[in-house]
């Protein structure tokens, strides 16, 4: 399932919601790294691999919007709704 990232790096903690725009549904995610050397990138990926198991960065790896592929059968709400507790 291809979804659509969008961060904030520089933040307090590591945070996750979902959102929506005009295109549909997409991932805000606030990283405490910093966007140097690809330090967001690594704990974008290390957070997403602990919630979602396999995660692949398929493009954006500079920019501040990103598109991920996760398995398919994964419950994004329900897993999301669960961190949050």
């Amino acid at each position: 399932m291809l979804i659509k990232v969008k961060i904030k790096p520089g933040s307090e903690r590591f945070r996750i919601s979902i959102e929506t725009d005009e295109s549909g549904y997409y991932l805000r995610i606030w990283l405490k790294s910093h966007p140097e050397k690809g330090k967001a990138n690594k704990e974008l990926l290390k957070e997403l691999k602990k919630l979602f198991g396999r995660v692949e960065l398929v493009s954006g790896a500079t920019s501040r919007e990103k598109y991920i592929n996760i398995d398919d059968d994964i419950d994004l709400e329900e897993i999301i709704k669960n961190k949050r507790r």
